[in-house]
């Protein structure tokens, strides 16, 4: 009767009834012993400028505001990489509350990057842009640009500016838009 009623996950290796968890079992609920060290591998690997990644987040919250209106707040990041230490990074931020709509581009080759920010004011129309040179003077910058456009071309589809998304770009625009009435 004792053995009916034991730990229900002993055939994965027995860490619950004890109360007892083993060293780096912390994320292995069904039997995945080895899934803090995927997450630890994923970690360094983003870091490694010879590796292909591609990383993203997004947050949306909604409430009412005082007038009883929603209010939706959205923020997304996201890093691709590819070998020889090229990064394209994109930050997006939309806030109806502020009537704020912010993105930022940036293109990065090891310790050097350019990143271009537009914000607009959705209330006023009012619209900004700034560009932040790191490690750039800013005479450099369409060197650069030409540079990190070759070496995404030449690092593959995990920048999105291989061949076949050229092709598939091109592609796309031969279809008609669908037109409002």
């Amino acid at each position: 009767m004792n053995s009916m009623l034991g730990d229900p996950f002993g055939m994965f290796g027995g860490f619950g009834g004890s109360g007892h968890r083993g060293h780096g079992r912390d994320l292995m609920p069904f039997g995945f012993r080895n899934m803090n060290d995927i997450f630890q591998n994923f970690q360094i690997n983003t870091n490694d400028p010879n590796c292909h990644s591609f990383s993203s987040s997004t947050v949306m919250t909604m409430s009412s505001g005082p007038d009883g209106r929603p209010q939706v707040y959205q923020a997304s990041q996201s890093t691709r990489t590819a070998p020889g230490g090229i990064r394209e990074t994109q930050k997006s931020v939309c806030d109806s509350r502020t009537g704020t709509k912010k993105l930022a581009i940036g293109h990065h080759i090891g310790d050097r990057s350019h990143v271009m920010e537009r914000e607009q004011n959705m209330h006023s129309g009012q619209m900004e842009e700034r560009q932040e040179f790191i490690n750039l003077d800013e005479d450099e910058a369409d060197d650069f640009n030409r540079e990190w456009e070759t070496r995404a071309r030449s690092g593959g589809n995990s920048i999105g500016y291989g061949q076949s998304r050229v092709r598939s770009r091109r592609q796309r625009d031969d279809i008609p838009a669908i037109l409002d009435r």
